[in-house]
């Protein structure tokens, strides 16, 4: 019986350091991807940096506005899995909500990300001013105080109206 042990043992050594050499090289790869994946990220977020700090309105709708205040960020999950998604753009945008109590659509700004292709272009700025409108500064926040407005009068001519 101890033969056939020693037997199986001089089998199984090779296939063990075998084993070891290709786990040594997963290791290696996976820490090679780690930081091809991290350059890419970095390259994306450099990219993408000249939309930041600008504000922009749906082509179809200027009412619909939103500022960017940063570019997509790397993300963990709580299995630590990394997570990039350069589509979504983190935006501060005007927003219509319905409030609970009447249905009124209540503006709000909120945070939230807008969908776009343009880290897939040599120039992003050009490339999201094609799919939205450039606004100045002003005009987002007059876009928003006059929403703002709107509602508050909506809501005290209702209240007026009652009285």
């Amino acid at each position: 019986m101890g033969l056939i042990e020693y037997t199986i043992e001089e089998k199984l050594a090779p296939i063990r350091e075998t084993l070891h050499v290709l786990n040594e090289r997963s290791i290696a790869i996976k820490n090679e991807m780690f930081r091809l994946e991290q350059e890419e990220t970095q390259l994306i977020q450099e990219r993408l940096r000249p939309l930041v700090g600008r504000a922009f309105a749906y082509k179809h709708n200027h009412d619909k506005v939103f500022f960017v205040y940063a570019v997509p960020r790397m993300t963990y999950t709580q299995s630590g899995t990394r997570s990039f998604n350069p589509y979504q753009i983190p935006v501060l945008k005007l927003n219509w909500d319905k409030d609970g109590w009447d249905s009124k659509l209540c503006p709000e700004l909120e945070r939230d990300t807008i969908y776009s292709r343009c880290h897939t272009s040599e120039d992003a700025l050009a490339h999201f001013k094609e799919e939205f409108d450039e606004i100045e500064i002003p005009e987002f926040w007059e876009t928003v105080n006059r929403e703002l407005k709107k509602f508050i009068g909506e809501v005290q001519r209702e209240e007026t109206n009652r009285s």
